[in-house]
């Protein structure tokens, strides 16, 4: 069993919190430490590390005073490849998991490597068939009602080279209706509600696509803001409605997965 608890702040914390005391160490501070020290760190290889059935539960307060829990089950996950103290290797990881939802479960699956030192990585991820409920306090704020039921589909490919983030994806809304609130000029995640209403009618169904652009190390580039950016145009394009009003809805949804 793992506990993640992100805070008001942002601040991402895994319970219990081993890890926190086995950080990543760049080679360049380990090899000072060892000068300082007179003696070598010893490097230890492990070849794999395999959890299988787990569960996890991720506590989110920066969405809600009272934290906002998504559980995950039957959590099957591998790390193989493990290079300590200096973890300046690439590691191979895969995790495939039930994302549990009040209707119905979904399926999240991860899998790929990265070098927690240069934080170089090439990731795959997909969410498939999550409870849009679930999400809800993601997608909505406080005065817009709420969601019936719908499922969200979210699948991307990420790679990190020299900090440089590139990451192209899709996502789509399955089944959405939303339930009763704000009226004729109520809006689901910033978007007009009629439009969303509409766009399903027809279709059943609401897709985009996005590619994600920035630099890690640079303090102006905020994941939450370069995703509304990039996915914005083709939201807006989909329903049919101004650009404006997308941009802050699409922008408050990913800073409440994300946190940044």
């Amino acid at each position: 069993y793992v506990s993640v608890l992100r805070s008001r702040d942002g601040k991402v914390k895994l319970l219990p919190a081993l890890f926190e005391r086995t950080a990543a160490v760049p080679p360049q501070q380990a090899a000072s430490a060892e000068e300082r020290s007179g003696s070598s760190v010893p490097v230890i290889h492990v070849g794999e590390i395999e959890l299988v059935g787990a569960v996890a539960e991720f506590y989110d307060a920066s969405v809600r005073r009272q934290p906002h829990r998504i559980r995950l089950e039957q959590i099957d996950a591998t790390v193989r490849r493990l290079k300590l103290p200096a973890l300046d290797e690439a590691i191979a990881v895969e995790v495939r998991g039930v994302v549990k939802g009040p209707q119905h479960d979904g399926e999240l699956a991860i899998s790929g490597d990265l070098t927690p030192a240069t934080r170089d990585a090439h990731i795959k991820g997909q969410l498939g068939g999550v409870d849009l409920i679930a999400l809800q306090p993601y997608l909505l704020r406080l005065n817009e009602g709420g969601v019936k039921r719908g499922t969200l589909d979210l699948n991307f490919e990420a790679t990190v080279q020299k900090n440089h983030l590139h990451a192209p994806g899709s996502i789509t809304l399955v089944g959405l209706e939303l339930g009763s609130g704000g009226g004729v000029l109520g809006t689901f995640a910033g978007v007009p509600r009629q439009a969303v209403i509409a766009a399903m009618s027809r279709k059943g169904r609401i897709e985009l696509q996005f590619t994600l652009d920035g630099r890690l190390d640079d303090p102006k580039f905020s994941l939450n803001e370069a995703f509304a950016m990039r996915t914005a145009a083709g939201l807006a394009e989909t329903l049919g409605v101004s650009l404006g009003g997308v941009v802050e809805g699409v922008g408050n949804v990913i800073k409440g997965l994300f946190g940044r």
